[in-house]
């Protein structure tokens, strides 16, 4: 028997042990309700493609958190690049993709949808972040809309996140727990971020989901970033 526990803990020296977050607040129905989208769009189809497009993502697809809540463009304006890559997505059916960039266009329209066999147990989206060189800039939480909201049906069918581990700097940090809900959650994550480190890789892959009604594939409508020390 103490053979056995040798040679267990020889070949697995460091048993992961990560500690778990959970979203510190859910807010908002993010469906798509594609009958006001379209009621919205012929009430202001006199206005400029870009203009309108600027209107129809605040009405409905940005969340809203109160007077003086700085998130999205208020953040981003530090942020010099924030690409992002999966290892696999689904591919293209008819005019829909699923690419890794799509969970990060602020856009519930669309979704990143991962293409590996089964549940997509293993796969992930990697962020390559870098901002501004000023102390006071740090990443402090990620955004995610789980799921493909831009229908009931769409949501209902895929697969959604349950779990998913986060990697910052190819570093295992934490586990994050996700609600089963198409509401915006939020996640604190700014303990696991260095201090005065503006160029960083994070990582979130996937480690359990709900499974859909109709499909395995599992989606990410939204993963986006929120810090602070920016105006």
């Amino acid at each position: 028997m103490r053979l056995i526990l040798f040679i267990i803990f020889t070949l697995n020296p460091i048993i992961e042990k990560l500690p778990v977050l959970t979203p510190f607040e859910i807010q908002g129905k993010t469906i798509i309700n594609q009958y006001e989208v379209d009621k919205f769009i012929e009430e202001n189809k006199n206005l400029e493609a870009e203009i309108l497009e600027e209107e129809l993502m605040m009405e409905f697809y940005f969340p809203n958190w109160g007077e003086g809540s700085c998130w999205g463009d208020c953040w981003y304006n530090c942020v010099n690049n924030a690409s992002v890559k999966s290892k696999t997505n689904l591919k293209p059916i008819g005019k829909n993709n699923y690419n890794a960039n799509l969970a990060h266009d602020f856009d519930l329209r669309t979704a990143w949808v991962e293409g590996a066999s089964g549940y997509g147990i293993g796969d992930y989206l990697e962020y390559e972040i870098s901002t501004i060189e000023e102390p006071t800039v740090k990443l402090t939480e990620i955004i995610v809309v789980n799921g493909y909201v831009k229908s009931l049906k769409a949501w209902n069918n895929n697969s959604r996140v349950k779990s998913m581990k986060m990697y910052v700097s190819n570093k295992p940090v934490a586990i994050i727990n996700l609600e089963d809900t198409h509401a915006y959650q939020r996640i604190n994550i700014e303990k696991y971020i260095p201090e005065n480190v503006y160029v960083m890789t994070i990582r979130f892959e996937i480690t359990d989901i709900y499974k859909g009604d109709k499909f395995s594939d599992t989606a990410i409508t939204e993963l986006m970033f929120n810090g602070k020390g920016c105006l």
